[in-house]
């Protein structure tokens, strides 16, 4: 479909961002996951099979230079004629078929969503990263003519939306990326591996009575992981690379686990970013969880009410209706949680937050300390010098670009998340 090997395609963030919170407070949508990849991997694939240049981002303008700084990517520049716009919080399944001897046009998705935008001249000119930013649908693109493109795009429209497709992503993820089953690394005398769609990486260590259960979908394991001692994981799951299940690990269906993670105990249907640990017992299951985040002993949380009804969650301090009956925890990035914490269903930790209390609230606002008698602001100095801290454990220094970031963001969540639900 593509004749213009120079065309430019821009992931974009739109005015929903919001409703990813506190996910997004440290990375762009589209840097959010869903299946064994981001959703900005899966558009810069489909670009390389178009043989494209690079992908670039439209992104707030508070996390533009940490943006471009981990994503190396060219950041908020203005438009040419002839650039196609992507909406980052979708899993693109295709790109859309582009005429460049065509006029401006807008793809939408999920109802009346904007999903996609084919720029002219005259649309180039007048759209910019704000435009997108403040609205569903900027004025400068009513009159454009319209096309459906839900055959293209899933647009996720809230946190939980990922984690339920968590599951079918890694599945059509692993005929995507055309993976193949292979075992690599070392798989000790006593280990079941059950299924023919399962990979395991150079230098990966499975120790005795490790069980890998492909047989209801595939499992992807990293280069460089340790599988504990009697660990049982079931597909389709994805574990990153150097991360480790400890022994006695029981991980579900519907599970990716980034790079560099500690898994312990019973965890279904939850996506992990990179560097996080759950080490010990407990169980989490729908849940999100951003990176750098240690989720002490005993902790567990609820993903199913006792009425088996549909769970609120609280996006920023407001209650929203999920429509869902099975909704976990969201954990934003470098927050603490200490051991033996329950969480009720359908809770939200913020970003650099510390919860040491047997029960939890509901809506833990970032940049908080909660303990048994207190709920105080958390020195966003002090919080910074934990993840200081935390990542030299890592061997990782954090980039001075991070540490301006991570110190603002402090503010900006205290003007959002104005709202405190018991």
């Amino acid at each position: 479909p593509w004749n213009d090997s120079c065309m430019r395609v821009i992931v974009f963030e739109d005015a929903r961002w919001r409703n990813f919170l506190p996910l997004v407070y440290l990375r762009p949508i589209c840097k959010l996951v869903c299946g064994t990849e981001d959703l900005l991997f899966a558009i810069q694939w489909l670009g390389a099979e178009a043989k494209l240049g690079a992908v670039e981002l439209w992104c707030r303008p508070q996390i533009a230079a940490f943006a471009e700084e981990e994503t190396r990517l060219q950041i908020n520049q203005p438009l040419s004629s002839g650039s196609l716009l992507l909406n980052g919080r979708g899993r693109w399944r295709s790109l859309p078929d582009v005429n460049t001897s065509n006029n401006a046009w807008v793809g939408i998705a999920a109802g009346d969503n904007l999903a996609c935008v084919y720029t002219d001249e005259e649309t180039a000119s007048s759209l910019n990263p704000s435009d997108l930013l403040e609205g569903d649908f900027p004025r400068c693109l009513s009159s454009l003519p319209t096309k459906s493109v839900d055959h293209l795009v899933d647009l996720k429209q809230w946190p939980w939306e990922l984690v339920n497709a968590n599951a079918d992503a890694i599945e059509n993820d692993w005929v995507r990326y055309r993976h193949s089953a292979a075992v690599l690394g070392d798989v000790s005398t006593g280990c079941q591996l059950l299924g023919d769609d399962l990979f395991i990486g150079n230098e990966t260590v499975l120790d005795p009575g490790v069980v890998v259960d492909s047989r209801s979908g595939p499992v992807w394991i990293g280069s460089n992981v340790r599988i504990g001692a009697n660990s049982v994981l079931q597909g389709p799951a994805s574990i990153g690379d150097g991360s480790q299940l400890l022994p006695g690990a029981f991980v579900k269906d519907g599970c990716t686990v980034g790079n560099t993670c500690k898994i312990g105990g019973e965890v279904t249907a939850t996506i992990f970013h990179d560097c996080s640990n759950k080490q010990h017992h407990g169980f989490l299951g729908n849940s999100y969880v951003g990176s750098w985040v240690n989720i002490g002993a005993g902790t567990s949380n609820s993903n199913l009410k006792n009425t088996y009804g549909t769970v609120s969650v609280p996006i920023n301090g407001n209650l929203v209706e999920s429509s869902e009956q099975f909704v976990g925890l969201l954990v934003g990035d470098h927050a603490k949680i200490g051991i033996n914490v329950t969480f009720p269903t359908g809770g939200v930790v913020g970003v650099c937050s510390s919860v040491f209390t047997s029960r939890s609230p509901k809506f833990v606002p970032s940049f908080s300390w909660i303990d048994e008698d207190r709920r105080l602001p958390y020195d966003p100095v002090r919080g910074l010098e934990v993840a200081r801290r935390v990542a030299r454990r890592r061997a990782t220094d954090l980039s001075q670009v991070f540490e301006k970031l991570f110190l603002e963001i402090q503010g900006i969540a205290a003007e959002i998340e104005t709202a405190v639900i018991p």
